[in-house]
């Protein structure tokens, strides 16, 4: 039997023997869980398909490569903290920026060890480089939001990405470190609007 003929019971609905629908979202969150346990080289479509319950076809034919899966997994979780019309855009910085670390802290806790690890992996596998670029936009919207602040004279002025890196590092690095990071960071419940008015603390205009 040929491969693109090959059935699964995952694919069906058991009771009616009809198609079962499965939509982008539902092979995204296998997929990620997948390359962050494997890595990139070792997330192969079949245990990427096993994860999410369908066959490995499936994925063949909506996404062509696990490249441009990946890719397709990045974008939809980018479309959920960066709206097509950017960031909201205040004249109130902390609220502006309690909304950025929230979606942010959201979606580290999420996928955050995802991208590190591509990074490692991307002098290898050339074709994650589209796929590294994806979050690259979400810190230059960021950047560009904090620039906003620094020319209405709210914050001091200050490389933009020096910025995000003060703003965002804190909230990054207790994922990456995972269960290696101290008892007191493991513990710690993160408070989005404490966050942002330490990192205001020293950094408003004056």
């Amino acid at each position: 039997m040929q491969a693109d003929t090959c059935i699964k019971s995952q694919d069906y609905d058991l009771l009616g023997l009809m198609p079962r629908k499965v939509s982008d979202e539902d092979l995204f969150g296998p997929a990620i869980a997948v390359m962050v346990e494997h890595g990139y080289e070792g997330a192969t479509t079949r245990r990427i398909a096993e994860a999410a319950g369908v066959n490995e076809v499936t994925l063949f034919r909506r996404f062509g490569t696990k490249a441009e899966l990946l890719r397709a997994a990045m974008l939809a979780q980018l479309e959920r903290v960066l709206p097509p019309t950017g960031l909201p855009c205040t004249d109130d910085v902390v609220a502006d920026l309690e909304h950025v670390v929230t979606a942010h802290h959201g979606l580290v806790s999420r996928h955050g060890r995802l991208v590190p690890l591509l990074l490692a992996e991307l002098p290898r596998n050339p074709e994650l480089a589209d796929v590294v670029a994806i979050p690259q936009r979400l810190l230059s919207a960021i950047a560009e939001l904090l620039r906003h602040h620094q020319l209405a004279g709210r914050l001091r002025a200050e490389p933009p990405f020096a910025a995000v890196a003060a703003l965002l590092a804190p909230v990054l690095i207790p994922v990456m470190l995972g269960e290696h990071a101290p008892p007191e960071v493991q513990n710690h419940e993160f408070d989005a609007r404490a966050h942002v008015l330490a990192f205001l603390d020293g950094r408003r205009a004056r």
